[in-house]
């Protein structure tokens, strides 16, 4: 018995606030730099005023990065197939997660937004198939939240518990299928 591909619907007309936040943060401390308006004749001053350009720098070009990844890339998409899932809706996105290695699946609500967290049985194996800056953000995520793989209800234009329901039918039916075998 094989399961359906199917593919869940971005959402590809999101507006990027996030993006736009922080490049005016950004664009605020490199004019204060510029201007004089920060100390720089105090040595600690401009070190730290650096150290927060390069942070709000690096955040404002990832996820302007990211953005454009969701909203342009023809390739952006989240599938569900016979053997697992084909994340690719972030620049963040793991690739391709077996049913197998899913060990659970919840929804937390952060910052007003649905995220929809799948864990896994051995994180490291996903997260050391990446390149070294998706590596650095996914072993940030799995501090922090628990898990690398985390899909935001705003970057899908699908239910986020919609979809949780159909991820564990598919791994439950997946699981019958493997042990049938």
């Amino acid at each position: 018995m094989s399961m359906a591909s199917f593919s869940i619907p971005l959402n590809r007309k999101r507006f990027p606030y996030g993006a736009i936040i922080l490049s005016y943060v950004t664009g605020v401390i490199v004019f204060w730099l510029v201007n004089g308006t920060i100390d720089s004749h105090i040595p600690f001053n401009l070190a730290l005023s650096l150290v927060v350009l390069f942070y709000f720098s690096q955040a404002t070009c990832f996820s302007w990065a990211d953005y454009w990844h969701n909203t342009f890339n023809k390739k952006a998409s989240l599938i569900l197939d016979d053997a697992g899932i084909e994340d690719q809706s972030s620049i963040y996105a793991v690739g391709r997660v077996a049913w197998q290695d899913i060990v659970g699946i919840e929804i937390r609500k952060r910052f007003g937004i649905d995220l929809l967290f799948i864990h896994l049985q051995d994180q490291d194996v996903y997260i050391s198939r990446q390149v070294w800056w998706r590596r650095i953000a996914l072993r940030r995520w799995r501090r922090r939240w628990g898990s690398p793989v985390i899909i935001s209800q705003r970057r899908l234009a699908y239910d986020v518990h919609e979809l949780k329901g159909l991820l564990e039918d598919r791994k439950a039916a997946s699981s019958q299928i493997l042990t049938r075998k």
